[in-house]
């Protein structure tokens, strides 16, 4: 009896040191995605977020970054993935404050959504992402103070060491996809002022990524994201190459080509309409027609490769 008590209290030691020592990481994490929310950084921010809530279940920041998680996806356009989250809040933390928020949020961005619908939502992200559903309930215990003694402290030991088996993994893909984000930021940052070879460096990098999402290595939000940076960037630099190229262009096609390229990704639709107003616009010379149209056809096949 005197050493199961002395196992007992090293055990519950053991797990409070855990604890601590997760909860510590938990908010470090959190405040880390926070800043990046505050700087306006949201790609960043929504890797932060969902870190937090898959790594540290039990944190009592999840509720929270699981909404923050929902405001960063709105922030970067994703409103399907967004409401996914805030369904998952209200259905699995219902009485957390952050479930009404999140309700509330839902209400603005789709109106017609019943309550139903939002905990059918909530589960269909659960099935995408099981991660995001929170704790598992515990099992049935064998009878008989022995064995349940014993399922007790395996179960607690197990639970320990998939905790800081869990910190381990999650630390190690926090630096891998950091690494990716340096690496995107840094090419944009060393090549902007070689429009032609940034462009080229970009899409390197897009298919680099496209590789690492069918290899396993990423999952699909964190390609997500990745994607999103790197979109940004080819759009500033597809304006620059416009404005570099052909600066003196009509108003008109000036204004078609800027709303093309707003959305980051050339439609069918946009296409055709900017190859009818490229034949139509008067005050170009043939050979830059040509010129033109090759090149926004070439970003609009490399869109549609990607």
């Amino acid at each position: 009896m005197a050493k199961t008590k002395k196992l007992l209290m090293f055990l519950f030691l053991f797990i409070l040191l855990a604890a601590t020592i997760a909860y510590a990481d938990c908010k470090t994490d959190f405040n880390s995605a926070k800043a990046s929310y505050d700087k306006g950084d949201y790609a960043d921010a929504a890797i932060g977020f969902r870190t937090v809530v898959q790594s540290y279940k039990t944190c009592t920041l999840s509720p929270e970054a699981l909404y923050m998680l929902g405001q960063s996806l709105e922030k970067i356009g994703r409103t399907d993935k967004a409401i996914d989250a805030y369904s998952v809040l209200i259905s699995y933390r219902p009485d957390s404050a952050f479930a009404r928020r999140a309700q509330e949020r839902i209400k603005a961005l789709k109106p017609s959504m019943t309550q139903r619908e939002i905990e059918s939502a909530a589960q269909q992200a659960i099935k995408t992402e099981p991660q995001l559903s929170g704790l598992q309930k515990a099992g049935k215990t064998i009878a008989g103070i022995d064995w349940g003694l014993f399922w007790t402290v395996v179960g607690a030991t197990a639970g320990v060491a998939a905790l800081l088996a869990g910190w381990y993994y999650t630390r190690k893909k926090r630096k891998s996809i950091s690494r990716f984000m340096t690496e995107i930021d840094d090419t944009y940052s060393s090549f902007k002022m070689k429009s032609r070879r940034c462009e080229a460096e970009l899409y390197r990098l897009k298919d680099m990524v496209s590789d690492e999402l069918k290899k396993g290595k990423i999952d699909e939000n964190i390609y997500m994201v990745l994607e999103k940076r790197i979109e940004d960037y080819l759009k500033e630099i597809r304006e620059q190459i416009l404005n570099e190229k052909f600066g003196g262009l009509p108003s008109n096609m000036k204004s078609e080509l800027k709303k093309m390229l707003k959305d980051e990704e050339i439609s069918a639709e946009e296409y055709k309409k900017f190859e009818a107003l490229l034949k139509k616009t008067e005050g170009m010379e043939k050979d830059e027609k040509e010129e033109l149209g090759k090149m926004v056809k070439k970003w609009r096949d490399e869109d549609k490769r990607h």
